[in-house]
């Protein structure tokens, strides 16, 4: 009982010093309750049969990524607690003078450990449950569900998964304390405050050697970015991973040190105020936990990566959906005798409406290497596109399909020696306009063509979610150079008839039995995209991306605000006698205050500018590599991430801050 009570007296004695490790437990239970609970969330509200099973296979997303969570926050608690107590060799050394036994001291940190986790985990778990509630009407908003029948919300999935993860998360805390007091000595201990830290690169000219090695192989990993290293995960990749996590280690290695040597040239600045025992304090503390800088600005490269990318993709998810849907069905199959079939079925002339069949076909000499830059990267294996046939469509199926869709204004009229070029793929549509800004005459047989219009036209006209591009020729010319041996797929598109919700269901059933006769027949399948289900497949998309930005993004954020400001506090409370002397040689407590401002904002800022400058050049390129597909520009989403980074790490400099000034000024 007596070491439960000096336990908890430790805890108390401790709590304003380390309210910031608490909170952030607090907020990682929190989290982890709130996006493990959305299929009990999504169960109380009235959604359709296909959108549960969307909601379902993001459920499924979740929980892998809640393994990498826990992960993520057990290394985190471990490092942090790992910390926290080689700051306690002081303390824990006069215990074992007094006479305590390392078996008493372990059990005294077990006890705390098993404290605070009960404490963070029952906090954590009702503000998660509260917290759930306002995600349930986000969600709820998400799917476009009803929420006329929603209630109060509670998941005992979740409960019980967030007691397992950081229950085991604490106990190898608790063999990590065990582990970490045996190896202590009681001399060290004793005498812990008295070490100073030693800087690990005094040598000038050795800190400029390593500076200019980092900056070339951060340089380097760029190169290796944009010359398309994120096409294919193959080498070239992974060596520009290596080598971008090696550079911004050396940079952090060396920068201080640079930047030190630098200042110190010039003397007035140098000497001005108290910037000699900044700079110096700033020297010491980046090059002493250079890696785990590291791994906090990586961890913020991912925030700012992951948080920008995901929100900009859920944007573009639901805009590309809604776009490329103009009619109700499309279905296509290599056997246009099939589709055929299709169409006889009882079922499907029931709930049609009207329809149009049509084939895209392959022209003598069309290939797509006729409008594609050649030196442009965009394509990995450019020859091979090249040589890939150019999808092509009469002019009168254009048209019925323009009138099925109800745009009869996109109607045509071309001549025997006019071409139109028509694509929503953002890329696409780039590369034919520059082509049609030059020589635009194609050749097709001994037919020369030009474009009636002077850029290509944006426009979808089946469901298959994007278009990369066809040309639409006269019909006599479809028909005097066709190549009948390589005609492309057959298509059907269709409108529905009656009640659109009824005919999905009906339509999906008959899919279904079709194909598995089809299967048994050994024959080709029917593959289908309608309207209603691609709008479900992008809001599905659309939260998939959201919220696992949303998850990843917060978790990388807290764990980087939490190991600066547990390493800063324990800093503060290690430089106490040095802020002390500063005061006795007369700097003023303004004077001191604003130093310990301006060191713990220029050791957050390191590694946050360094995340955004990886984070500027990756998303540039990301950005273009989605927009091959999507309709993206990444940019906008800056500013929420941007947002959403000063507010969470923001939040953390200002505690550490007002938390250290309390520390120095006891």
């Amino acid at each position: 009982m007596k070491l439960f009570s000096l336990a908890l007296r430790n805890i108390k004695k401790s709590i304003k010093d380390y309210s910031i490790y608490f909170i952030t437990l607090v907020i990682a239970v929190a989290i982890f309750y709130i996006f493990n609970s959305i299929d009990s969330q999504t169960a109380m509200m009235s959604i359709s049969k296909s959108t549960m099973e969307i909601v379902q296979s993001l459920v499924n997303v979740l929980s892998y990524i809640s393994v990498f969570v826990s992960v993520v926050l057990g290394f985190l608690i471990v490092y942090a607690n790992n910390f926290l107590i080689k700051r306690r060799k002081k303390e824990i050394g006069i215990y074992m003078t007094l006479g305590m036994s390392k078996l008493k001291v372990s059990t005294i940190l077990v006890l705390e450990t098993v404290i605070v986790g009960v404490i963070s985990l029952g906090i954590g778990l009702l503000l998660g449950i509260g917290l759930s509630q306002l995600l349930s009407i986000f969600t709820a908003k998400l799917f476009e569900a009803d929420m006329t029948k929603f209630t109060f919300v509670f998941s005992s999935g979740a409960l019980l998964s967030a007691i397992i993860n950081f229950g085991f998360i604490y106990i190898i805390v608790m063999i990590f304390n065990i582990i970490t007091l045996n190896r202590f000595k009681l001399i060290d201990l004793l005498y812990a405050n008295r070490k100073n830290e030693k800087v690990k690169i005094k040598n000038g000219w050795l800190i400029f050697i390593i500076f200019i090695i980092s900056i070339v192989l951060i340089g380097y990993a760029y190169k290796l970015l944009y010359d398309g290293a994120l096409y294919v995960v193959g080498s070239d990749f992974l060596i520009m991973i290596i080598l971008g996590m090696i550079g911004t280690f050396l940079f952090f290695l060396s920068v201080s040190g640079f930047l030190l040597k630098v200042v110190q040239m010039r003397k007035k600045t140098y000497y001005n105020g108290l910037n000699m025992f900044v700079l110096k304090q700033v020297n010491n503390k980046i090059n002493t936990h250079v890696i785990s800088t590291t791994v906090i600005s990586l961890m913020l490269l991912l925030t700012i990566g992951i948080l920008s990318s995901s929100l900009a993709m859920a944007s573009a998810m639901n805009t590309t959906y809604e776009g490329n849907s103009p009619s109700d069905v499309t279905v296509f199959s290599s056997n246009t005798e099939i589709i055929e079939r299709f169409k006889q079925e009882s079922v499907y002339q029931q709930i049609i409406k009207e329809d149009y069949q049509f084939n895209y076909l392959n022209l003598q000499g069309l290939k797509q290497g006729i409008f594609i830059d050649s030196k442009d990267n965009a394509y990995t294996n450019i020859e091979a596109v090249k040589n890939q046939p150019m999808r092509v469509i009469k002019e009168s199926d254009f048209n019925k399909i323009m009138e099925l869709n109800g745009k009869e204004d996109q109607k045509i009229q071309l001549a025997n020696n006019q071409y139109e070029l028509v694509a929503t793929y953002p890329v696409a549509l780039e590369y034919y306009n520059k082509f049609l800004a030059g020589d635009s005459t194609i050749k097709i047989g001994d037919t020369t063509l030009q474009s009636n219009t002077d850029q290509a036209v944006e426009l979808a006209i089946t469901n298959d979610s994007g278009n990369e591009g066809f040309v639409v020729v006269n019909d006599q010319i479809a028909n005097k150079y066709v190549e009948e041996q390589e005609s492309y797929l057959t298509y059907l598109v269709a409108d529905y008839q009656g009640d659109k919700e009824e005919c999905e269901e009906q339509f999906q059933d008959l899919l279904k039995s079709f194909n598995e006769q089809l299967r048994t027949e050994s024959s080709p399948t029917v593959i289908s995209f309608t309207r209603i289900g691609l709008g479900q497949s992008g809001i599905g998309t659309s939260a998939l991306f959201t919220f696992v930005g949303l998850y990843l993004g917060i978790v990388f954020a807290l764990a980087s605000g939490t190991v600066l400001a547990i390493e800063q506090l324990s800093e503060s409370s290690d430089n106490k006698e040095r802020y002390r002397i500063l005061g006795q040689l007369g700097a003023s407590k303004p004077m001191v205050n604003r130093s310990l401002l301006v060191q713990i904002g220029i050791t957050f800022m390191f590694p946050l500018i360094v995340a955004l400058i990886h984070s500027f050049v990756a998303l540039k390129e990301i950005n273009y590599i989605i927009s091959l597909m999507v309709s993206i520009n990444i940019a906008d989403n800056i500013l929420v991430t941007t947002i959403f980074i000063v507010i969470v790490y923001g939040g953390y400099y200002l505690a550490t801050y007002l938390a250290s000034n309390r520390i120095i000024n006891e």
